[in-house]
């Protein structure tokens, strides 16, 4: 029993560092060290910017040249592997935990999330568990990203986001020319 209390303990203590001081230090370097010593893999050029919740880092892979951008939701406990080249707009939910609805002790499940290259996802979207976003695909602000495979460079729209058309891009760019600081 005070073993259990003592993991809950420092598991919630690893969160509340995470969340409510790193998360708010002002210079990317260090919150980027902070991550890495946590666990999450994060590509060269890539950031994550401020006021970003990140539960279970460990579980969180970034390629290069990744932006996520400020008060996104990141959840490591089923797995989030995001490729290289991508935009992650502010406020958006990668989600990869869940329970058992039928369950009677409402168990916790959680299903991974495969986000590839080239890829942008706009303002206030939710990415949900054992979504599976091929290279190029983009998601207009508000999308519901559920469980599922989207298609090579699909632009998607609503909730649930539907394919709206295919984007015209050799998916060649690299975002590299965007360095921020203090944020």
């Amino acid at each position: 029993m005070v073993l259990a209390f003592v993991s809950e303990f420092l598991s919630g203590l690893s969160y509340f560092i995470t969340n409510s001081v790193a998360a708010k230090i002002p210079f990317w370097t260090v919150r980027k060290m902070y991550y890495r010593i946590k666990g999450m893999k994060i590509g060269r050029g890539s950031y994550i910017l401020k006021d970003t919740t990140v539960v279970y880092p460990r579980g969180i892979v970034i390629g290069d040249h990744t932006y996520v951008n400020e008060h996104c939701f990141l959840d490591g406990r089923g797995g989030v592997t995001i490729g290289s080249n991508v935009t992650i707009a502010v406020y958006t939910k990668l989600i990869t935990g869940g329970h058992r609805i039928d369950d009677d002790i409402f168990a916790y499940h959680g299903e991974r999330i495969e986000i590839g290259d080239h890829v942008a996802i706009f303002a206030d979207s939710i990415v949900l568990g054992g979504a599976v976003i091929e290279d190029g695909c983009v998601f207009s602000a508000r999308s519901l990203v559920r469980r599922g495979i989207y298609g090579k460079s699909g632009i998607y729209a609503g909730n649930p986001a539907r394919l709206v058309r295919k984007r015209k891009s050799a998916l060649s760019y690299k975002q590299d020319t965007w360095h921020p600081v203090m944020r």
